[in-house]
């Protein structure tokens, strides 16, 4: 008699598992921004936008630059 394992259900590590849900959120971000470009380029002019606000900011308000520089990083992580 033998003992063989009649399960069909895959084994897949969680690793693997992970991995994969990664590479899949990755080529959905690229979709969308190959399909709908005006949102990325909307981020890019308000970063840029932000930005030089900020560099304006420098001498004057340090705090308000590093508040606005804050917000540039934040921009596009939604």
């Amino acid at each position: 008699m033998t003992a063989l394992n009649t399960s069909t259900a895959p084994v897949v590590s969680p690793g693997l598992s992970r991995g994969l849900k990664i590479l899949a959120d990755e080529v959905s971000s690229l979709l969308q921004a190959l399909l709908y470009p005006g949102k990325i380029l909307a981020e890019v002019d308000e970063m840029r936008r932000l930005l030089a606000a900020a560099h304006r900011a420098d001498q004057t308000d340090p705090a308000r630059a590093a508040a606005l520089r804050a917000r540039v990083a934040r921009i596009g992580l939604n």
